[in-house]
């Protein structure tokens, strides 16, 4: 298996996302713990009731090599990502990829944060309900501040 970036999504939206994602993606059952290290009893916040996609799809967008371990190389602000390379490839296999030179990076296809965007939508902690409003959204984890949006079209 390869790393796959934790993306949490309350059940009742996910439940309708599953049903448009289906290629190489596997729908795991996800509790979302937002407590502080070392919690007292009262100070303790898990949140069930979460799906999680593991995601094994993965394009090449860049002409960047491979960064194996080093997650969040790319400046995603100053990249060109090529989305010509996904013409041919049926919109159901690129719903929900990662980007083959870094894993921590993941594309979410407008079809899809539609459903999203029509869900509640929650912060919980540095943890993000995923919203969009372009083609494609990335979503990647940054070190100091949880997760980075940022939407391109392609």
């Amino acid at each position: 298996m390869t790393f796959s970036p934790k993306l949490f999504i309350i059940s009742d939206i996910a439940s309708k996302v599953e049903k448009l994602v289906v290629h190489e993606v596997e729908w795991l059952d996800a509790r979302v713990d937002c407590s502080p290290s070392q919690p007292t009893d009262e100070k303790i916040k898990v949140y069930e009731d979460y799906r999680m996609p593991y995601i094994h799809q993965t394009y090449k967008l860049t002409d960047k090599e491979k960064q194996c371990g080093k997650l969040n190389w790319l400046d995603i602000e100053s990249t060109e990502f090529d989305f010509s390379k996904l013409e041919n490839i049926p919109l159901e296999e690129r719903l929900i990829f990662k980007l083959e030179e870094d894993f921590g990076l993941v594309f979410i296809h407008q079809n899809v944060t539609y459903l999203l965007k029509k869900g509640r939508q929650r912060r919980l902690g540095k943890r993000c309900i995923i919203s969009a409003e372009r083609r494609f959204f990335i979503c990647h984890k940054t070190e100091s501040k949880g997760r980075k949006m940022n939407h391109f079209n392609g």
